[in-house]
């Protein structure tokens, strides 16, 4: 079903893909699936980060990326992609205790050989957070 709805296209997806994707991925009854039910909420919140990408100055679609996030997470615990997404979500939107929340569950998450070059990453991101306990906490140097 999947290929049928959310067709691949290498790259970037353009805005009138995303417009005719979009509604269809909503219109699922998802209490009608039973096996992917995480990476239907992965689909989803990537589809609606694009098309916040699309309005940068409109937060919603970041907004509603987010709780598909979360959503797949409840799903898929582990998922690095997701775990990503809502740590640099929250970061963006200014929450910075929980960007930091689900950055380290990324960092537990995130097989160790690629976890140096993001540790710089999310130094980056939480580097300008108000709060210097939660630098602390990180380990993160000004």
């Amino acid at each position: 079903m999947k290929d049928t709805i959310c067709p691949s296209v290498c790259g970037l997806r353009d805005s009138t893909t995303l417009s005719e994707i979009y509604p269809k991925l909503l219109s699922l009854d998802t209490n009608q699936i039973s096996e992917g039910l995480a990476e239907y909420y992965m689909d989803l919140s990537r589809i609606q980060y694009d098309l916040c990408l699309l309005n940068q100055s409109d937060t919603t679609m970041l907004r509603l990326s987010l709780i598909s996030s979360e959503k797949a997470l409840y799903h898929s615990p582990k998922n690095v992609e997701m775990l990503w997404n809502a740590g640099f979500f929250y970061r963006v939107l200014g929450d910075c205790e929980k960007a930091l929340y689900y950055l380290k569950r990324y960092g537990e998450a995130c097989p160790k050989k690629y976890w140096k070059d993001n540790k710089d990453q999310i130094a980056l991101l939480l580097g300008h957070c108000p709060n210097e306990g939660l630098k602390q906490k990180f380990k993160i140097k000004q």
